[in-house]
């Protein structure tokens, strides 16, 4: 039996012998503690100190002391104004009128408070508030109390500047105002979810800064600008009164239900993440992110988040090293709830990283629970792209409850040395479309013979309706370089039910680029000028055109006289037969009278895989099919007559497929008589199994009625947040009047009561939606399976249904240790649940396994590719070994590493067979084997606190 490259398959026992020898090589994992991405970070500071208020000013005569311990405890005992403006706060001191603080110098001893009583002002007017050695505790805010800061105040050396916690009618106007050194800026906190929580009247032009160590600590930075919790921040900036963060650990962290909506925010050189939003409904427009070193924005939970208008810049070449590991991220997005909605429009993001080989990303989306009703538009963005590791956009995990996952209109005009522009991966997706973007790396501006690796990349999706549509890659006509765009322009590895139409594909080495089986494949009315390789086939897309009926219209041109490609249209598979491309008369009849349109100069090889059908139709314009053609009968027989000449993994997605094609779509089939037996035979069957396990967990998340009801909320939420800028408007216009200060507290209080009722609505549905999940995972548990591929399917099902159930992030280390073995095995015989595993995995953890899959998808070398190759990452060390293995009555544990620790076995359940310490001088212990055939996992603690695992097969 061959496989699709026309290399001889093992048998049934050495293939999974090079199976399990292959985890052996590679599944020495990670876990807790031995990777450092998932460590704790720590941000100390590492610039130049500034001199501090307290050295500033240097020795002072106070002429006022107040605070408790002096005879001035309370503001009212001061006249108003102020008689004297250097002031010492030596202990907690209470503000119990309305109190001006004007072009004062205020020291404040350490532990200290200043606190607003109810129904108190306190107006701070360009003064200096600071302390010296230690940290006072900061301006602590009561029911019905206000605070305004304004024209060049200074708050420095606090716990929290300001700080508003599980109080009602707080209310806050801050301008013109530097927090400095702050552990915490602004600290509005309402944990017992009060209706009239802290209300932000004005907000413009402040800043937020650490320029030197917090008093007390040798490198600790400020931990957040602004700290909210169920508190909303609706700020309509200027762009003359920009706030800014600037050196901060965080610049804005929100948890709990808070909502943002924010312009004109600048965030420079924050260490770890601009805006952390725990449960996302964030809308910020007009905002720039400059040097952030991890993350700009970070999005969990999302319900809304919009992000338009703004600027994410990063430039660093000093950078080198990383191994792969996850570099910083413009916008890092995970888990979305019922509704969710996501717009990123019309932002320019610029990138680069000439000297790193970690992954740095603009646009990263790991899906985690992707939940119905989500929407994803990536629109209009501009993309200026250096990164040689990187993906500028990647989507990442089981999309399969979105509405729509839209790429569209984007630029990577200015984009060089990378692995993918647009990179899809690791787990199904729905309703896809990349439509109407532009490659164009002629314009390169660091170094224009450098190009990425490819341009779009699909991989490990059995999800339906997706389309790749009127993408263009541009032509440089004053130049003859081929690589000026990308080395592959679309690459697709085991990605299903997708059509390929109307792109453009000019100036590339390979065009489209196929691997892997890719049922339900449409290619049509594409268009490949010049290149090497226009279309590559290294695996199974099924017909393209219908003999006697429709063909596909794809047209093939030259790009300079006298060009020789290797191949137009190359098929290196061993399965051509199933991938036929048909074309008309009237399609290789060029309109021009000289080389033909239609049909490629070169093919390789010169067989009927690219046949002339002199009774079709042409075709040349896109229709959204998703069926791989309408009747792809001989790759449907063969499937169904169990003769694909396949791996196990690819013929069981193929069988998958096809049963689910017959329930559900059989026109899109044909007649045959073994299309027609074929679900009768597998009544009963693990593919009938997973098929309705499938179809339960798909069907727990669908409640047209909680989204319905959702929908209107967010309108109203929608109208409230008009209504917020109309006063805004008014507040920036004519300034705060009483009236102006009650409307925007009281639309900032039904816009949280919404909020409320939103947070109830999703707390409804994960009821309704574990219910369901928990047929489906049942249903899973029952299954009894043999195969690689279905213990992966079965073990996937049961670790990801679990964790929806649970809503927990945390895999267990036996289920981690799983997950990594499955995500390191081939596709071709471990399944598309491969993929699922790699998606699901921590991404700290996912970013080791980006192993050179070569020997699994085996390509001819791309002789054009211009840039150096991408350093590999080194070898992990070996800790131990396991002989033989396979084994059968026994097997034997050989110790390389010097440390005493507990080896466990484990099954794909997750059940334990055995335990056993060992000492430091246990270096080789034998154990007798008394457990069913089928693959385990080794688990080896060490007393250190690593991990180490490799993979036992039993037969």
């Amino acid at each position: 039996m061959k496989n699709l490259f026309g290399q001889i398959a093992p048998p049934p026992r050495l293939l999974f012998t090079s199976v399990i020898v292959f985890l052996i090589l590679f599944s020495n994992s990670i876990i807790f503690g031995q990777n450092n991405d998932c460590i704790e970070p720590n941000f100390p500071f590492d610039g130049i100190p500034k001199t501090p208020l307290c050295e500033e000013i240097g020795d002072m005569q106070f002429d006022l002391y107040v605070g408790e311990g002096t005879t001035t405890t309370h503001s009212s005992q001061i006249g108003n104004p102020l008689p004297t403006h250097e002031i010492r706060v030596v202990g907690n001191f209470t503000i119990d009128n309305n109190f001006l603080l004007n072009n004062s110098t205020v020291m404040i001893d350490p532990d200290v408070s200043i606190i607003i009583e109810e129904d108190a002002h306190l107006i701070i007017d360009n003064s200096s508030l600071f302390a010296c050695d230690q940290l006072w505790n900061g301006i602590s805010m009561n029911d019905f109390s206000s605070i305004t800061t304004r024209n060049n105040t200074i708050i420095e050396d606090a716990k929290a500047a300001i700080q508003s916690s599980d109080k009602v009618y707080t209310f806050l106007k801050i301008d013109d105002t530097r927090f400095n050194r702050n552990r915490i800026g602004l600290s509005l906190l309402n944990p017992n979810m009060l209706p009239h929580g802290p209300s932000v009247i004005t907000f413009n032009s402040n800043s937020f800064e650490c320029d030197a160590p917090l008093n007390g600590t040798d490198l600790e930075v400020t931990f957040a600008g602004i700290e909210l919790e169920n508190t909303q921040l609706y700020v309509k900036g200027n762009k003359d009164r920009e706030n800014t963060f600037i050196g901060l650990q965080n610049g804005i962290n929100a948890i709990g239900i808070s909502s943002l909506k924010i312009s004109y925010f600048e965030f420079e050189n924050i260490l770890n993440t601009g805006i952390v939003n725990e449960k996302t409904n964030l809308n910020a427009s007009f905002c720039k992110f400059t040097q952030g070193k991890n993350r700009d924005i970070e999005a969990n939970l999302i319900s809304d988040l919009v992000v338009q208008d703004s600027e994410f810049s990063f430039v660093d070449n000093t950078i080198s090293g990383g191994g792969g590991t996850l570099g910083r991220v413009s916008i890092y997005g995970e888990n979305f709830r019922i509704n969710s909605n996501v717009d990123i429009k019309n932002n320019h993001f610029l990138h680069e990283e000439l000297n790193s080989t970690r992954n740095s990303l603009c646009i990263f989306f790991k899906a985690g629970i992707v939940e119905t009703g989500t929407r994803v538009n990536l629109f209009d963005n501009y993309f200026t792209y250096h990164q040689r590791q990187g993906d500028c956009i990647k989507i990442e995990g089981d999309y399969l409850n979105a509405n729509s996952l839209r790429i569209e209109f984007n630029k990577f005009l200015d984009c060089g040395d990378s692995q993918n522009l647009i990179h899809v991966n690791d787990g199904g997706k729905q309703n896809l479309a990349i439509v109407n973007n532009i490659i164009d790396g002629n314009n390169n501006s660091v170094n224009p013979a450098i190009s990425p690796n490819n341009g779009i990349n699909l991989e490990g999706s059995i999800g339906f309706n997706n389309e790749v549509s009127s993408n263009r890659y541009l032509v440089d006509l004053t130049t003859f370089l081929d690589n000026a765009n990308a080395t592959i322009a679309i690459r697709t590895t085991n990605f299903f039910n997708t059509t390929y139409c109307d792109n453009s594909f000019a100036d590339v080495p390979v065009g489209l680029s196929f691997n892997g089986v890719n049922l339900g494949t449409l290619m049509r009315s594409n268009e490949f000028i010049g290149g090497s390789r226009m279309l590559r086939l290294n695996g199974i897309i099924g017909d393209q055109g219908n003999q006697g009926a429709n063909h596909n219209g794809n047209t093939w041109r030259r790009l300079f006289s006298g060009a020789s490609p290797i191949a137009h249209a190359e098929c290196i598979s061993e399965n051509c037969d199933l991938s036929r491309i048909l074309v008309h008369t009237e399609q290789v009849t060029s309109r021009l009278g000289t080389t033909p349109e239609y049909y490629p100069a070169f093919v390789s090889p010169q067989s009927d895989w690219f046949t002339v059908d002199l009774t079709g139709i042409p075709i040349d314009f896109c229709a959204n099919q998703f069926t791989g053609g309408e009747k792809p009968e001989l790759l449907f027989t063969k499937t169904a007559n169990g003769e694909l000449d396949e791996e196990t993994g690819v013929v069981w997605e193929a069988e998958k497929y096809l049963y689910k094609q017959l329930i559900e779509s059989p026109e899109t089939i044909g007649e045959s008589n073994a299309t027609n037996i074929f679900v009768g035979l597998h009544q009963d069957s693990n593919i009938e199994s997973f098929y309705e396990i499938s179809n339960r967990y798909q069907a727990a998340f669908d409640n047209p009625a909680l989204v319905d009801e959702l929908k209107e909320l967010k309108i109203n939420k929608q109208l409230i947040g008009d209504q917020i800028d109309l006063v805004e408007s008014e507040i920036e216009s004519i300034g705060v009047t009483e009236n102006l200060q009650m409307q925007k507290e009281d639309l900032l209080s039904r816009d949280f009561e919404i909020d409320g009722l939103i947070s109830e609505i999703i707390a409804t549905y994960n009821t309704h939606l574990a219910d369901g999940l928990l047929v489906a995972f049942n249903l899973n548990n029952k299954i009894t399976t043999s195969a690689l591929h279905e213990i992966n399917e079965k073990a996937v099902n049961r670790i990801l249904i679990s964790s929806i159930i649970n809503r927990s992030d945390d895999l267990a280390g036996q289920d981690l240790n799983l997950l990594l073995s499955i995500a390191m095995q081939c596709p071709q015989t471990g399944g598309i649940a491969v993929y699922k595993a790699r998606g699901m995995l921590p991404t700290c953890e996912r970013i080791d396994l980006e192993d050179d899959f070569n020997s699994c998808y085996p390509e001819e070398i791309i002789e054009e590719r211009t840039s150096e190759e991408p350093i590999k990452n080194a070898s992990r060390t070996q800790e131990f070994t396991l002989f033989p293995n396979p084994a059968s009555d026994y097997f034997e544990f050989n110790k390389i590493k010097e440390a005493e620790g507990e080896l466990k076995i484990i099954d794909a359940l997750g059940r334990e067979y055995l335990s056993r310490k060992f000492s430091m001088n246990d270096w080789h212990l034998k154990f007798q084997l008394d457990m069913p055939k089928g693959i385990y996992f080794c688990s080896v603690y060490w007393d250190d606190g690593t991990s180490y695992m490799q993979s036992l097969f039993i037969q």
